[in-house]
């Protein structure tokens, strides 16, 4: 932040900057934001993001939501709605991608959509963590119609599965927004790689899972077996490897 203060003249009279922290929640120095109507702000940004409800419609805009791919590999995104007033019945839907030239389809079945929920953090667990409050973090499953209340930010996390013999180039799909008051849409564009990734892992990773009582809240042994099925499930199709596959056998 600088603050600068001028006399009726127009000369500085002084001049001084100065730093704030904010909480990556509130963090707006990152998306772009896509052509939309005005009452419903919408953006995009890459996965590595954590999208805070309240933060701001980033300044940076584009015409498309721009992905790159690798075959046989999964890209996601987040697409934030941030309508002015409350959407009520929303639902998200996307088409099959078509090769620029033709040539090669990607069928929108190889498209997954998650609704981004939050978990209330109310205490820091040590001094490295840097904000409590409403953190996204479950990715839950869409079944119904959904709200996107007023500003506030409502993310579909998007997962494209790109097939092991698609032909390499650029893919365009549609997503639409529909809502109780009217639709619009946005528009997509993929570059697929002239390589593939191996269906077999070929370095060593491992990711530490543990199904435990304080965020998964499992009501029994069965219970707890049944949510490790579904983590081993997930990193079997991401490549990556739990330190105990064997833990709750």
């Amino acid at each position: 932040v600088t603050i600068t203060v001028s006399n009726g003249l127009g000369s500085k009279v002084f001049e001084n900057s100065f730093s704030a922290w904010v909480s990556i929640l509130a963090d707006d120095s990152y998306g772009e934001c896509l052509p939309g109507p005005t009452e419903v702000p919408v953006w995009f940004c890459g996965p590595t993001y954590k999208v805070g409800r309240t933060r701001a419609v980033p300044l940076a805009s584009t015409n498309v939501v721009h992905l790159s791919a690798a075959r046989n590999e999964y890209e996601p995104f987040q697409l934030v709605l941030r309508p002015l007033a409350g959407l009520s019945n929303v639902t998200v839907g996307i088409s099959d991608f078509t090769r620029t030239g033709g040539g090669g389809t990607i069928a929108s079945t190889n498209v997954t959509m998650n609704l981004l929920d939050y978990v209330p953090i109310t205490e820091l667990y040590n001094a490295a963590d840097n904000c409590t409050g409403d953190t996204p973090d479950p990715l839950m499953p869409i079944t119904a119609p959904f709200a996107a209340p007023a500003s506030t930010n409502t993310t579909v996390w998007f997962t494209v599965k790109t097939p092991k013999d698609v032909a390499a180039g650029f893919y365009t799909a549609t997503i639409t927004i529909q809502h109780a008051a009217g639709s619009f849409t946005v528009p997509v564009q993929l570059k697929i790689h002239d390589f593939a990734l191996s269906d077999v892992t070929h370095y060593d990773n491992v990711n530490n899972v543990v199904v435990d009582n304080t965020w998964h809240l499992p009501a029994n042994d069965n219970d707890r077996r049944a949510v490790w099925e579904l983590y081993l499930a997930n990193m079997a199709r991401h490549r990556i490897s739990p330190y105990l596959p064997q833990a709750y056998m």
